[in-house]
């Protein structure tokens, strides 16, 4: 009998402990966190899931910023998964400072653009959802970058004031990047012609060299050279059955094979390439499309900081006049 009660009073610890019991009170402690329950319970669970948020090594220092620059970098936090979970930051809610046309969130380690926010002026909120993944262990760098507004004088900063997990736990970082001040300056411009093949259809086969995007690029103002080319698939065919990315100016493959990261082809260039001001180069992506490829191509470069294009004369970004640029209809597989 005493053997039994023992037992009893053991499984019973173990349940108070657990929550699976009323122990008085309303609510649960998960992590940090208070969590109304039911049954109500007053007891304190560890959550599994613990991220740490700082201002990565590579934060950029206190600059200048030009007026109309494009995705130039100004604050970048790592964040590292100290859990026994996987999880994923499912938000960001940044604090801008100054006058930005747009706001944008990079993998610093890829290049990939993750996301983007809108306009703000004066001090605004940018929110974006769906950051990144979170093995256990592993640590991500996030980029944020902006398009520098018109107004010279200003001052322009990017402060990370919370993040959400996948378990919905929302963590006040209050991390705050260098401040920058904004110069006027009459940067080169560029703009894009129209985009082929549009329309018709290519085929599929394996190892064939099949151009899926091609553009004129001209440069205007100042001379300018070209660094890196995001472009994302927007049709339905999966990127995964096609390979051996190029990109090619007025006919030389000048970058690496370009990189896939989810629906996004990222190309970077080791020795940028140059682009006189008054001058036009052909920009060509070429692939190979496997023998099981369906559905259409779609490739766009979807915004300003999808291209880094240099004013080499301020060395800062100058993107192109008008995106997207895609063709006026999609590619069908065949």
């Amino acid at each position: 009998m005493r053997l039994k009660n023992t037992l009893l009073l053991t499984v019973l610890a173990v349940l108070v402990f657990s929550g699976l019991v009323g122990c008085g009170g309303g609510t649960k402690v998960i992590g940090n966190t208070p969590r109304p329950v039911n049954p109500p319970c007053n007891c304190v669970i560890p959550s599994r899931i613990m991220v740490n948020s700082e201002l990565s090594a590579g934060n950029p220092t206190s600059g200048t910023l030009v007026t109309g620059e494009v995705g130039r970098e100004i604050a970048r936090f790592k964040f590292t998964n100290t859990g026994t979970d996987a999880t994923s930051i499912t938000e960001m809610r940044l604090a801008m400072t100054g006058t930005i046309n747009k706001t944008y969130l990079f993998d610093a380690a890829t290049g990939e653009m993750i996301n983007w926010a809108p306009a703000g002026s004066g001090r605004s909120t940018a929110i974006f959802w769906g950051v990144s993944g979170l093995a256990i262990s592993e640590s991500k760098e996030i980029s944020v970058r902006v398009d520098v507004g018109n107004q010279g004088g200003m001052i322009v900063q990017a402060e990370l004031l919370t993040f959400k997990t996948s378990d919905d736990i929302n963590t006040i970082a209050n991390l705050s990047g260098n401040l920058f001040t904004t110069a006027t300056a009459t940067l080169a411009s560029a703009t894009f012609g129209s985009v082929t093949p549009s329309g018709g259809s290519v085929p599929r086969g394996g190892a064939q060299v099949v151009t899926i995007w091609s553009s004129n690029l001209t440069v205007q103002g100042r001379n300018a050279s070209l660094r890196r080319l995001n472009l994302r698939q927007i049709g339905s065919a999966q990127l995964s059955n096609l390979s051996n990315f190029r990109l090619y100016t007025n006919g030389v493959n000048i970058g690496q094979s370009g990189v896939v990261y989810g629906n996004t082809v990222v190309f970077t260039i080791p020795t940028a390439t140059a682009i006189a001001s008054g001058s036009t180069k052909d920009i060509t992506v070429k692939a190979d499309i496997s023998v099981t490829a369906s559905g259409t191509i779609n490739l766009s470069l979807e915004q300003p900081a999808d291209i880094d294009l240099v004013d080499t004369g301020f060395n800062v970004g100058i993107g192109v006049t008008q995106t997207p640029v895609r063709p006026a209809s999609p590619v069908t597989i065949q």
